[in-house]
């Protein structure tokens, strides 16, 4: 086991394959961006695919210590997802919505930060999200 001490990330396994995944996760997470911007729907959904099948591979690796790097990603290729008309979706983006909607909601959940969490969400259960929201600020008492 390696700690880094900058950063303390747990280097468990090859550190340079475990850079060269977050790095090429990154990268796939641009194109999609650009992808999606430009209205390239299957350049878009084929870069999540890939974005997933590497995120996958680092969060079975070690998702405790990386899901502060997962989260943001993660995000991106939901909203990647989220922004692609669903007639070209298959029933593998299906699945694979629900699963980084999944990762992606333990991703904030492990590094704390479930702020843009919420954001996607909203996105996906909009009516829950805020009646949740409006529940929680009725129910807080009075500074």
């Amino acid at each position: 086991t390696h700690l880094d001490p900058k950063n303390q990330v747990n280097w468990t396994k090859d550190r340079s394959n475990q850079l060269a995944a977050l790095t090429s996760l990154h990268r796939t997470v641009l194109v999609s961006t650009v992808a999606c911007g430009i209205q390239n729907y299957e350049l878009t959904l084929r870069c999540v695919k890939i974005g997933y099948e590497v995120a996958l591979e680092l969060i079975r690796f070690d998702f405790v210590h990386l899901a502060s790097y997962l989260e943001s990603p993660l995000i991106v290729l939901v909203l990647a997802l989220q922004n692609t008309p669903k007639r070209h979706w298959g029933v593998l983006e299906h699945k694979l919505y629900t699963k980084l909607l999944s990762h992606t909601a333990k991703a904030g959940a492990m590094s704390r930060n479930i702020s843009p969490v919420i954001t996607v969400l909203n996105n996906f259960y909009p009516e829950v999200v805020s009646t949740d929201a409006a529940e929680v600020s009725a129910s807080r008492p009075p500074e």
